[in-house]
């Protein structure tokens, strides 16, 4: 059943979309009041002109090009083409033609636009918007990143300025005793020996009061460089407050930790200060731990060595065999205990 005509021409009329219809030239012959509102001119303005008025400047080179495509391919797959209103303004139009051949040569080109304006731009707001945000999505994880390694950064470095002493690097007390609790769980695991070795520099208090401070600090950090040249990595050591160290050394039976402590006393003596003619000793009690005895007993049995170390004159190494954990070491002298110079 055909479409009656006056139905066609009620279409033509109403639609919502912009409706022209070209001649083979390209000249309008008749639009309908869409096509009319899209570009801004009335139906008697428009026929008679060819479609390259709604052409931007830019593309009217193209229009026999146009002109040609539509001749040729009786119609279009929906497209989307920039046009020129009255005004100036820029459209975007979605576009579709089919074109209509007589007998004598003439043809009619039916094209059908609707503005789609609003929704390019929208989709174009909504493109640089998810651009900007996948750029400052880029730049936050970027920032996170940077946070997060200086948060790392600084983690490690509060975790260094809590384990070691600032003047010397060495351990301080609490990371040593974090770390011989350690070691000594190992060795009664095992059943093997370690010693503890207590150190402390003869006379630093005259030392600070005739040179100062800071050949004192200086002191300080050349005899602990020396002591660690002298040890294995497996030994610690730690400044265990003003001018005294404390060392353990695990896997090692008092006559190997006398050799160790001999060495280190006799590196000391040898010390040399830049500018100075300081002449620098140092002191230590040294003990065997006694396998299941808490590290403070063994350490109070070390300090007790180095009492008796000062005792008879400094600059020596005093040890003994460890006390049993019983014995208070604290009120007990060491009758038996080596001293060495």
């Amino acid at each position: 059943m055909q479409v009656a005509p006056e139905i066609l021409s009620a279409l033509f009329d109403i639609s919502p979309s912009g409706i022209a219809i070209a001649d083979e030239q390209g000249r309008y012959l008749q639009v309908n009041e869409a096509y009319c509102r899209l570009f801004g001119y009335s139906q008697n303005e428009l026929i008679g002109q060819t479609f390259g008025l709604i052409l931007l400047d830019s593309d009217k080179e193209l229009e026999p090009e146009i002109l040609a495509l539509a001749l040729n391919q009786d119609q279009s797959a929906p497209s989307e083409w920039q046009v020129k209103h009255r005004d100036g303004r820029v459209l975007f139009v979605h576009s579709a033609f089919k074109t209509f051949h007589a007998p004598d040569g003439s043809a009619r080109i039916l094209t059908i636009l609707s503005d789609v304006t609003t929704l390019v731009a929208t989709l174009r707001n909504m493109q640089d918007h998810e651009l900007l945000l996948r750029k400052a999505n880029e730049n936050l994880e970027e920032i996170v990143s940077n946070r997060t390694m200086m948060l790392e950064h600084a983690n490690k470095e509060l975790a260094r300025l809590a384990t070691q002493d600032p003047l010397t690097g060495l351990y301080n007390r609490r990371a040593f005793e974090t770390e011989a609790a350690k070691a000594i769980y190992t060795a009664d695991r095992h059943q093997r020996p370690c010693s503890v070795l207590f150190l402390d520099i003869d006379h630093f208090k005259s030392i600070n009061d005739q040179f100062g401070h800071a050949i004192g600090d200086e002191v300080l950090q050349k005899t602990a460089e020396k002591i660690i040249t002298l040890l294995r990595c497996s030994d610690l050591v730690a400044r265990w407050g003003g001018e005294e160290f404390v060392l353990l050394l695990p896997d090692t039976p008092l006559e190997q930790a006398l050799v160790v402590g001999e060495k280190i006393l006799d590196a000391i003596r040898s010390l040399q200060l830049f500018n100075t003619q300081i002449q620098i000793t140092i002191s230590g009690g040294l003990v065997e731990r006694q396998l299941n005895t808490p590290l403070e007993h063994t350490l109070q049995q070390a300090d007790m060595l180095l009492y008796q170390a000062k005792q008879s004159g400094r600059n020596r190494l005093a040890s003994a065999p460890a006390l049993p954990q019983h014995v208070d070491s604290l009120l007990v002298a060491y009758p038996n205990a080596c001293v060495s110079q």
